[in-house]
């Protein structure tokens, strides 16, 4: 995939239907759970150099990428003078043939 087409392929139009990394490259969700908030997830998918996978994005097709992850509460807004609650993760997936 061309780095400016990662997301999701055709057809692939929510999460039941992805199958592969790339497709969740652009998805967001936004869930309610009661007691506890709203929340949203937000997901970023691009090439990295498997040497560095914490380098930035990288503009050329690699066979290593990196999957940026970042959830937050949305509603109800923290306390004054509060932060924001917020995890934020990467994970990376390598396409590699060893024979």
């Amino acid at each position: 995939t061309k780095p400016d087409e990662l997301g999701p392929d055709e057809g692939n139009f929510d999460i039941s239907t992805f199958n592969d990394f790339d497709d969740f490259h652009g998805y967001s969700d936004t869930t309610h759970l009661p007691g506890l908030g709203t929340y949203v997830a937000e997901f970023e998918v691009y090439y990295v150099n498997p040497l560095d996978v914490t380098e930035k994005i990288s503009n050329s097709r690699r066979f290593t990428k990196r999957m940026n992850l970042k959830i937050w509460r949305d509603h109800p807004p923290p306390p004054s003078g509060g932060g924001i609650d917020t995890l934020r993760m990467f994970t990376v997936m390598g396409y590699f043939n060893f024979q």
